[in-house]
């Protein structure tokens, strides 16, 4: 229990670099196109670590969909853009890139088995790793909606990604009592 509190508390403070991330141009140029408008929870067919489930975009960093948690890699890259036109010769000191990742376990959580995925892009990507076609994915699509059904007994986790913001929720089975008591 203290560490689920710590967690929350630990996303909470950090945060704050979710307001301080600008968008970078090719964000801009994505979404004039409507690529990203709903669907950003991309699949991961072999092109991430095995425990990876979805990789999902958001203000500030990325969210990581695994087996039992979601890990959030939170970057600062106001920095970066700030010295971006610094000359080579201009004595500021080394560039530092502020980023803090965060997880956010699911304790006591059963191993995925199913997971239900809707509102699945037009389009796909391809990773290609290496030389060997072995280790490539092709057409990995990414959802607008997914359900890690049965995380914990009788409840499923429901995540929706749309353009940068990502939401989840438990939805606990209805339950059905096996006898009335009047």
């Amino acid at each position: 229990m203290k560490t689920i509190i710590l967690s929350i508390i630990c996303i909470l403070v950090n945060l704050q670099f979710l307001n301080a991330q600008p968008q970078s141009h090719y964000d801009h140029v994505h979404q004039q196109h409507n690529h990203q408008k709903k669907s950003n929870l991309i699949e991961n067919k072999g092109q991430w670590p095995k425990p990876v489930l979805f990789n999902s975009s958001i203000d500030g960093g990325k969210v990581w969909v695994q087996q039992n948690k979601f890990v959030y890699h939170l970057q600062d890259f106001s920095d970066l853009h700030e010295n971006h036109a610094r000359s080579i010769d201009d004595t500021k000191g080394p560039l530092i890139l502020k980023q803090d990742v965060v997880h956010l376990n699911f304790i006591g959580s059963q191993k995925v088995e199913q997971i239900r995925k809707s509102d699945r892009s037009e389009h796909y990507f391809n990773y290609l790793k290496g030389d060997d076609p072995k280790n490539w994915a092709n057409k990995v699509y990414s959802y607008g909606n997914v359900a890690l059904l049965n995380i914990y007994e009788g409840i499923d986790l429901h995540i929706e990604s749309e353009g940068h913001q990502f939401k989840y929720e438990f939805v606990a089975a209805s339950y059905t009592p096996l006898f009335a008591c009047h």
